[in-house]
């Protein structure tokens, strides 16, 4: 149920916030920053990012990014 909600509040505010928003600062808001603030907390917290390099984190935002700059506009 708080998947259901967070998937639609992110559906409603995401469709507000890009009629006044340019679609790149958009995007850079909604797939860049929270792998950042997630990797910051893991710090803040002493765990390990599981051993993974930075080779390792740039396939990661590859594979994140990929989809996503070749997916057709609405």
């Amino acid at each position: 149920m708080l998947g259901a909600l967070t998937g639609a509040g992110y559906y409603v505010i995401g469709r507000t916030v890009r009629q006044t928003v340019g679609i790149w600062r958009y995007a850079t808001g909604v797939y860049a920053v929270p792998p950042r603030r997630t990797r910051a907390s893991w710090r803040r917290l002493s765990h390990a990012s599981d051993g993974f390099g930075g080779r390792d984190w740039m396939v990661f935002g590859a594979m994140a990014a990929g989809p996503m700059l070749i997916a057709t506009p609405e």
